[in-house]
């Protein structure tokens, strides 16, 4: 399955969430990228990734978007103001434990435009 179809499939699950944030998720993954991992794990990270945006944050315009690089794809999750994520409340560790078992590492850092929530994959590109 396309990562942008993922994406959409994990959007709509957390959509009741993100109008009771008064928020809105924008799915810019380009359609013809595939990621070579689990399907149902790589959905949890990124269901994971996108909850604890979604909760840590009001108002807010949420970007997915993924980029590659070489051999390896990340997949980031943009906000425009920072927040911080809560290590006991929000699953975090469960989330990169998910991440590693797909050979995944995820990283959470703030930025000059807000927060960048990122799920990085070393060999794991393909395109469609």
């Amino acid at each position: 399955m396309p990562l942008h179809q993922l994406v959409n499939k994990v959007m709509i699950g957390l959509l009741p969430l993100a109008i009771s944030h008064k928020s809105f998720v924008i799915n810019d993954v380009n359609p013809d990228v595939n990621v070579l991992a689990d399907e149902n794990m790589l959905a949890f990270v990124l269901g994971a990734m996108l909850n604890q945006t979604i909760s840590a944050t009001e108002n807010e315009c949420i970007r997915v978007e993924a980029s590659s690089e070489r051999c390896a794809i990340y997949i980031s999750v943009k906000t425009i103001s920072q927040f911080l994520y809560s290590n006991s409340e929000s699953g975090l560790k469960e989330m990169e434990l998910a991440a590693a078992k797909i050979g995944a590492h995820v990283t959470i850092l703030p930025s000059q435009c807000g927060m960048v929530v990122t799920c990085n994959f070393k060999d794991a590109l393909k395109a469609a």
